[in-house]
């Protein structure tokens, strides 16, 4: 299985911060916390199948994308994404995404510059990735009714988003502009489980898993290491490695709590 994020080193905000910063995501892994989490929930809860075609809705930088692609060579990938520097504060996610197919020689990969509402296709995904996008979009439940036609019978839905919860997060209210960004930069719909199954349900979904990605220490490392990477660099570095850890040895457990990871079926 290829390692998640390698291709990191060619990412805006890493090559910025020089030789050091590419050393340590070549041989300690990629420089988000976050995307490890999401991974860690996304081989827990992915159903184990052939998918001849995918769509990671909202790409990014492409690192689930390239994760997808490394480890189903015989499908094909598709990375949509709206690419709004304003949004990602890191520059053209698909510029970024094109370079480093490039660099890895990439077949069975191709990345499109478009905005999910211009998601229009029936029947032509086995497999739809949207992990932390939706709440980005207004009206959102729009797009999950577009996904459910694109899909093909049969095909996998697999999101993860966040859900309404108690958390509070104290270092980062009081130590950045964390709550600013989210008020800012979350206009989607925020569901709760009950509410995000029952929507899918009525679209046509049946829903095969749902949990969220909450443990007892999950909020508390979230805090902790955001802050960090906002305001000590070399101290995040530090406590990268062991908080990935202990996200994957309490992973197994689920506080009901935290972000929501489903997946579905047509």
């Amino acid at each position: 299985m290829a390692r998640f994020q390698r291709w990191a080193v060619y990412h805006k905000g890493v090559e910025e911060k020089g030789k050091l910063a590419k050393l340590y995501v070549k041989w300690i892994g990629g420089s988000t916390y976050t995307a490890h989490n999401f991974l860690i929930h996304l081989n827990k809860v992915l159903p184990s199948k052939h998918y001849q075609s995918i769509l990671d809705a909202g790409c990014g930088k492409g690192d689930f994308t390239f994760y997808l692609a490394d480890n189903y060579p015989d499908s094909h990938i598709e990375g949509w994404d709206k690419s709004d520097p304003e949004l990602h504060e890191l520059g053209n996610n698909i510029t970024v995404c094109r370079r480093i197919k490039a660099i890895g020689s990439y077949q069975n990969v191709d990345f499109f510059e478009k905005d999910l509402h211009d998601l229009n296709a029936e029947n032509a995904f086995d497999l739809i990735l949207s992990i932390h996008v939706l709440e980005h979009i207004p009206n959102n439940e729009l797009i999950l009714e577009k996904f459910y036609r694109a899909l093909r019978p049969g095909g996998i839905l697999h999101i993860q988003l966040p859900g309404k919860n108690d958390h509070t997060f104290f270092l980062l209210e009081h130590f950045t502009d964390f709550y600013e960004w989210e008020e800012k930069e979350h206009i989607g719909r925020v569901y709760t489980m009950s509410g995000l199954v029952l929507l899918l349900e009525q679209l046509g979904f049946r829903v095969l898993q749902k949990r969220t990605d909450g443990h007892v220490l999950s909020g508390f490392l979230f805090d902790l290491t955001e802050t960090c990477k906002q305001r000590c660099m070399p101290l995040y570095a530090i406590l990268l490695p062991a908080a990935r850890f202990i996200n994957r040895v309490l992973s197994v457990f689920d506080n009901k709590k935290g972000n929501l990871v489903l997946v579905a079926q047509k």
